[in-house]
């Protein structure tokens, strides 16, 4: 039996329910994104039951299909949130020391045997406001700690039952450098503290696991002598090191970025890091060091400068900041990091999620680069790319059905979503308006970058490394040696390529040599 688009929702739901196997639709007449920069411009996309059964220009449409006519509208893959706190209850925070939530570790802040996927609950409202985003599935990451726990890849589905809502458990491990309130008993109650406490756990995690394997090749007395049980909050964690399952660093601050790039780098982790807008500052070493990042639409507010006093407290790192931050997702793009893109951070995602998204593109991020930011590259990062990212057979039957110009128009609109086969007709506001539609008042054109970044932020930065001098001479200075010469009264300094070469009166030093007066 097939039913055309012209027919009622009402009747369509009930041919669905007259229907004995699973139902199964034909979307013709469709524009069909199959992945970035891969598009059918007329095709059919067969759906069965919770997966896409096929996709194809010119198709044979099974007998029992439900054909649904699209008039030529776009069909896009799901869209994936990778940073949500999704279907996770409500929690006291980790880091009050008077909370214990787990005897897996003696620190509190370690909870890596958390599994969210666990204790998941649903929620109709929320899965319907990231439905309306075009969001279909989102990682699902636990917060507070430092070794937070196991990340899940959850559905947007309208669903009351966990298991239907659950895709894929245990996916990645959550990490942030969190630390008790300063003044605080417990340990540890700085940056620097927590990132010893996570790389010390690494280290016993790992030892752990290297003796569990020289275990399984004793004899059986020996493995009855000798074992013990290992902690779930270290077991937990061996997935992570075998790079079996990638770990999700939370950067608060910019100088979280490199901390985290350190340490994955030290003890051989698959990582990923869930950015904080200051990315741009710090694009190549991102690309060197391998990472994908998840960043944030968030822009930093305008700063209160129309007041000449307001305007004195505004620091010129501050608008530095303000001047780039736009250009985030741009700057990784043009150096090769590979990015996804999440709602979190924003204040009102359903109001400032497409906003700043549209504004990403008009600040001269790719269109195809910011779609592939929300399927295939977040699809990639997390080793899902054969449930979830792309119109290809097998995948989830998760859709985003609209306009071509999604991305950059200012009228464009979602009409459908369909989350795991489950097709979603999305609303208007009261007033008959789309309520997601949104003026861009920035051009399409590709702008400029800002002025040069400068290292240090602020009034001293440079563009660049300066020039290093070859030979250095300071002549008649005071030198305390803090060595077997003491302190040298009228003596010379000579340094040679960043280095001291040589400490003593009337230096002889090659030619070309810069000279300061140290007197």
């Amino acid at each position: 039996m097939a039913l055309s688009i012209g027919l009622s929702v009402e009747a369509a739901r009930a041919t669905e329910q007259a229907t004995t196997s699973p139902p199964r639709y034909a979307l013709v007449n469709a524009r069909l994104v199959i992945r970035p920069g891969e598009v059918l411009e007329r095709g059919t996309l067969l759906i069965r039951a919770d997966r896409i059964e096929a996709v194809a220009a010119r198709l044979r449409i099974p007998a029992d299909a439900i054909v649904l006519d699209l008039g030529g509208r776009t069909v896009y893959p799901g869209f994936i949130d990778a940073n949500s706190r999704y279907a996770q209850p409500n929690e006291q925070p980790r880091n009050d020391a008077t909370v214990r939530t787990s005897a897996d570790h003696e620190n509190t802040l370690v909870s890596s045997a958390r599994d969210i996927g666990a204790s998941i609950q649903p929620d109709a409202e929320r899965a319907s406001k990231l439905r309306e985003l075009g969001i279909t599935s989102v990682l699902s990451q636990p917060g507070n700690g430092i070794f937070r726990g196991q990340a899940a890849l959850l559905s947007t589905m309208d669903s009351s039952h966990p298991s239907e809502v659950l895709m894929v458990p245990r996916l990645a491990q959550a990490l942030a450098f969190e630390a008790y309130a300063n003044g605080s008993e417990q340990y540890p109650v700085s940056p620097a503290g927590s990132t010893a406490l996570m790389r010390q756990v690494l280290l016993d995690a790992r030892w752990q696991q290297q003796r569990q394997r020289w275990l399984s090749r004793q004899s059986a007395v020996k493995r009855g002598e000798l074992t013990d049980e290992v902690p779930p909050a270290l077991s937990a964690l061996w997935p992570t090191l075998s790079q079996t399952q990638p770990v999700i660093f939370q950067a608060d601050v910019e100088v979280d970025l490199e901390r985290a790039a350190r340490l994955a780098q030290e003890l051989g982790l698959r990582w990923l890091i869930n950015g904080n807008g200051y990315e741009y500052r710090q694009a190549a070493m991102l690309k060197a060091s391998g990472a994908g990042v998840i960043v944030s639409l968030k822009r930093p507010s305008k700063p209160a400068v129309a007041n000449p006093d307001e305007a004195l407290d505004v620091s010129l790192s501050e608008l530095q900041h303000w001047e780039w931050a736009p250009f985030n997702a741009r700057v990784l793009a043009e150096a090769g990091v590979p990015f996804a893109l999440t709602s979190a951070g924003l204040d009102n995602p359903a109001t400032e999620f497409w906003p700043r998204l549209r504004e990403a593109v008009a600040n001269g991020l790719a269109e195809e680069v910011a779609m592939a930011a929300l399927t295939v590259v977040p699809a990639s990062l997390l080793g899902i790319a054969d449930r979830v990212g792309a119109l290809a057979p097998r995948r989830s039957a998760d859709l985003v059905i609209g306009d071509a110009d999604l991305f950059h128009s200012n009228a464009a609109r979602i009409h459908e979503v369909w989350t795991r086969g489950q097709r979603h007709i999305l609303r208007l506001g009261k007033t008959g308006e789309d309520i997601r539609n949104v003026v861009l008042t920035a051009e399409h054109t590709k702008p400029a970058l800002p002025t040069a970044l400068r290292y240090p932020v602020g009034e001293y930065g440079r563009e660049s490394v300066p020039a290093q001098l070859e030979n250095v001479l300071v002549r008649g200075a005071t030198v305390w040696t803090q060595g077997a010469q003491g302190v040298l009264h009228d003596a010379d300094l000579w340094v040679q390529r960043g280095r001291i070469r040589a400490v003593g009166k009337n230096l002889s030093t090659p030619a070309g040599a810069t000279s300061v007066d140290g007197r």
